[in-house]
């Protein structure tokens, strides 16, 4: 429902002082956080006050019209969240994407313009959702990550016009909005973490609360005496500063301790009068540095992170020192001429157009973005010459590395990411966020192989072998079953998960199934793969890496019976994708090898290989004088080897079976 266009519009809300020094703490916050400031470990809390703040004030605003006029103007909320929110995102968008496209590798660019467009269409956080639950993405750094929250914010006030529009009296309102943020809260308990931290659904109670205040305060301060007031605002400055310090990426989140700093926000903003004065409770002095720092808050939080994290982007080293100094230092002098210029002039000047020029001029702006970043497209990913591809007697002889990245490369490079053994598709790898008891299982071959089973067992480096060992197996008879989890270490030591940003308690018990499993299977060869040196520093147990590790590691072979088992070393681990390198010199693809220590982890692989010493049933086998001769070449042949910093493509792995083939024991 709509208003006339004969009513007018209700005074717009007064803009509390004290709000805006919230938003400033917030924004202050989060800056702190992302500059790794290192008491301020929780600092991403300033993104919850945010949250609560925004549904405070967009529902004040709408619960005073709906109070004056009967109605809500969908329209003109759309477009004044538009208008407030747009113009400076397109400023700060489109400066990313000029500069990431002078500085990035050509591959990354195509990936950062689409992030720039989600962001844009305020999808972002969906986006991070898909990439972020999927394992094999790795942990890259987007140069648009801060547009999560603002894709959220834009998903919730999406509906709340709807809500409070089915719900027209004031006690309605409140009962269903209470209801709505204890749902929201009830299913961020059974949603996964990284999920949860940028779904809609799940941060729909953190809007919400401020939201609840707007509605129960209808427009009036709640009357309360001084002494009250005082202590709950400093009560609730206590609760996001304490949270901000005390809580860390490990904590769950944002269920349950987002609850803090919101609860913490929310006496903060509930509007409060003292008894027998009209002076508000607690109300924060005036200051016209915090109120100035309050008005840009929007524009520090948008630029703040591309001038923190492109650094890091490009030189994977963050910012500090006199480097960090003078980045905030810039970030402040930008989000300054924004907020004048862009959310304060030219807002103003699209408050005064029509509706039909704002649209326009809003899709141009976005239209302009897109198009000019289209242009700007890589073209040429690879050389236009072509190298024959090797023999079994060539790959038998040792890795050749290519000069180039030749026009017959396979895969090309802007395929290499998503070249995965068929293992993914067919639905054989257990994911990242599946409970303990999903063990996904896959055999192939005859129920009963001719001359046995073999288990192929372990993390995303043991899978990225299925392909060569399906092969294997299917000729010399053997049946293949195929145990593998994202990011579980088969051996039996406990990890917290970064992604997950807790303990992987759901590897720990799938690991038992598989193990339990395996016992059952009674197979006469087990193939181990991990990547080892990525779970380094990522153990529970309060002891070292090594000690966890080699404890764990008996545990996992004691449970192999009789089985023969092969320990696979792992594959090289690059600091940063090699193919983002070799997009830069496809015509020099020698210039983006590395030295072999740069990209294995000597002790990780000191402590496999001391396996077949404590256990006369094990062999190491050892791929890497498979891949690498005194360098290690991200070109063989015309065989792009890597589809991300860690993992190899499946169509080296394939390459590569005649070298498994050979390495397995003969009596298979």
């Amino acid at each position: 429902m709509t208003r006339s266009p004969a009513v007018p519009d209700p005074a717009p809300a007064p803009i509390r002082t004290d709000i805006q020094v919230l938003r400033a703490l917030a924004a202050a916050l989060v800056v702190g956080y992302h500059a790794h400031a290192v008491f301020l470990r929780g600092g991403f809390v300033g993104v919850d006050v945010f949250f609560v703040i925004s549904g405070y004030v967009v529902a004040v605003t709408l619960v005073r019209e709906r109070a004056a006029t009967g109605g809500i103007d969908v329209l003109a909320f759309a477009r004044r969240r538009v208008e407030r929110l747009l113009p400076a995102a397109v400023v700060v968008v489109a400066a990313t994407l000029l500069v990431a496209r002078a500085r990035l590798p050509l591959l990354d660019f195509p990936a950062t313009l689409w992030d720039g467009v989600a962001s844009l269409l305020g999808v972002e956080n969906l986006v991070l959702t898909g990439r972020g639950t999927d394992y094999l993405a790795g942990e890259q750094i987007g140069l648009f990550e801060q547009f999560w929250s603002l894709g959220v914010e834009t998903q919730f006030f999406v509906a709340l016009p709807v809500v409070l529009l089915a719900v027209r009296t004031r006690a309605g309102s409140i009962v269903v909005l209470s209801l709505l943020v204890v749902a929201s809260f009830v299913v961020g308990t059974v949603t996964a973490p990284d999920v949860a931290y940028l779904s809609p659904t799940t941060r729909a109670w953190e809007f919400g609360v401020g939201v609840l205040i707007a509605v129960i305060a209808a427009g009036r301060a709640v009357p309360v005496p001084r002494p009250v007031g005082a202590g709950l605002r400093v009560v609730g400055l206590g609760a996001v500063l304490g949270a901000a310090v005390l809580v860390d990426e490990s904590a769950p989140f944002p269920v349950p301790w987002a609850v803090v700093p919101v609860l913490g926000a929310a006496l903060l903003v509930v509007p409060l009068r003292p008894l027998r004065t009209t002076r508000r409770a607690g109300s924060v002095p005036r200051s016209g540095v915090l109120r100035l720092l309050g008005d840009m808050s929007y524009s520090v939080y948008l630029w703040h992170w591309p001038v923190l994290a492109f650094p890091e982007v490009a030189r994977s080293v963050p910012l500090a020192g006199l480097e960090l100094a003078a980045a905030l230092t810039a970030v402040l002098v930008v989000s300054w001429a924004t907020f004048v210029v862009v959310e304060t002039r030219f807002r103003r000047w699209l408050t005064r157009r029509s509706p039909g020029l704002v649209a326009g001029v809003c899709v141009g702006m976005v239209g302009v973005v897109v198009a000019s970043a289209t242009v700007a497209l890589p073209g040429r990913l690879a050389d236009p010459r072509q190298i024959p591809a090797p023999t079994a007697r060539d790959v038998l002889a040792g890795p050749h590395g290519s000069a180039v990245v030749p026009a017959n490369a396979r895969p090309g490079l802007a395929q290499a990411s998503a070249d995965l053994p068929s293992v993914y598709a067919d639905g054989c790898v257990t994911p990242l966020t599946a409970g303990a008891d999903d063990v996904r299982t896959c055999s192939f071959g005859s129920r009963r192989g001719s001359a046995g089973t073999v288990v192929l067992f372990g993390d995303s480096h043991a899978a990225q072998w299925a392909s060569p060992l399906r092969r294997i197996a299917h000729d010399r008879g053997l049946r293949l079953v195929v145990l593998v989890r994202a990011a579980c270490p088969p051996m039996d030591f406990a990890v917290v998960n970064a992604q997950l940003r807790r303990r992987y308690a759901a590897c720990e018990g799938w690991r038992r199934r598989a193990l339990d499993r395996i016992e059952q299977i009674r197979p006469q060869q087990v193939v181990i793969g991990e990547a080892t040196s990525r779970y380094v520093g990522q153990q529970v147990a309060h002891t070292s890496f090594a000690a966890a590790w080699s404890a764990g590691a008996r545990r996992t072979l004691d449970r192999m019976g009789t089985a023969r088992v092969s320990v696979l070393q792992d594959t090289p681990s690059w600091s940063a994708p090699p193919n983002a390198c070799l997009s830069d010199h496809v015509d020099a693809a020698e210039r983006c090898a590395s030295p072999r220590d740069a990209v294995l982890d000597a002790a990780s692989r000191r402590r496999v290989s001391r396996l077949r010493d404590d256990h006369p049933h094990v062999d190491v086998v050892d791929p890497v004088p498979w891949v690498c001769g005194t360098s290690c070449s991200p070109v063989l042949w015309n065989v792009v080897v890597y589809r991300d910093a860690s993992h190899l493509t499946d169509a080296v792995a394939r390459l590569l079976r005649p070298q498994l083939d050979a390495a397995l024991p003969v009596e298979l």
